[in-house]
């Protein structure tokens, strides 16, 4: 942290983004991902002041997310929101 700094940042830019794509094998998906969120807002010390996540539910057998039209959807919109 950079005590110098209004907001204790230490970035110089404050206009980054920072995203996430998780997987979660048992358990709500819904709950994952607001911990998740949470933790990502974390990173607004270094200049990310947009943060987002998604978390892909259901993931416990290997190979299973290519099978999953909606959780690809979400990759694809996750990175078009971080090139934007």
């Amino acid at each position: 942290m950079d005590f110098t700094q209004p907001d204790f940042s230490m970035a110089g830019r404050k206009d980054k983004k920072i995203g996430g794509y998780f997987f979660a094998g048992f358990g709500p998906a819904d709950v994952y991902t607001r911990m998740v969120e949470t933790n990502l807002k974390s990173f607004a010390t270094a200049g990310f002041t947009e943060a987002k996540a998604h978390v892909a539910g259901d993931a416990n057998v290997p190979g299973s997310i290519p099978e999953k039209s909606e959780e690809l959807k979400a990759a694809d919109e996750m990175v078009e929101w971080l090139l934007a």
